[in-house]
């Protein structure tokens, strides 16, 4: 038996760039327009050769009746889905980046949204986490309102 090597891997080290917004971030996969590689070269082409455009969230019209209540609790879940994906891709970054003083300043600050969103749907809706239960204490220490029963259960897509 031969032995050799077949090839070199060569990953050269990620450099913080600009990144997708919130709502781009979550349905791409990514925050880092770099790392945003289609698996085929023509999943990224549109019609004539020429590469599509994801739309952004203010791209994306609003529905009628957007003011109804279950329609509003779906929009402020997705955007908890969308700032927290960033914050997961943002902290994955941070692992191997360390001393990257804007990725460590857009973490603190999608963690920061994060938090308010979490806090936010809590006292309109329910509470996603028992973080956010503690909040409603905080606020009225004699609270008897736990807010299980108002929301879906996790395998319901209660969970953000």
């Amino acid at each position: 038996m031969i032995q050799g090597h077949l090839a070199i891997a060569s990953v050269p080290i990620q450099e913080w760039k600009t990144v997708y917004n919130p709502c781009e971030a979550l349905s791409i996969g990514t925050i880092f327009p770099e790392l945003n590689m289609p698996f085929f070269k023509t999943d990224s082409m549109g019609a004539g050769g020429q590469h599509s455009v994801l739309k952004g969230c203010a791209d994306i019209p609003a529905r009628a009746g957007e003011n109804s209540e279950g329609q509003q609790q779906e929009a402020m879940m997705r955007q908890i889905q969308e700032v927290s994906f960033m914050a997961d891709d943002v902290r994955l970054y941070m692992d191997t980046h360390p001393e990257d003083q804007k990725g460590l300043e857009l973490l603190q600050n999608v963690l920061s949204k994060r938090s308010m969103l979490m806090e936010e749907f809590a006292e309109k809706f329910f509470p996603l986490t028992t973080d956010c239960m503690t909040k409603i204490f905080e606020r009225n220490p004699k609270s008897h309102c736990y807010c299980w029963k108002e929301g879906p259960m996790p395998w319901e897509g209660g969970c953000a």
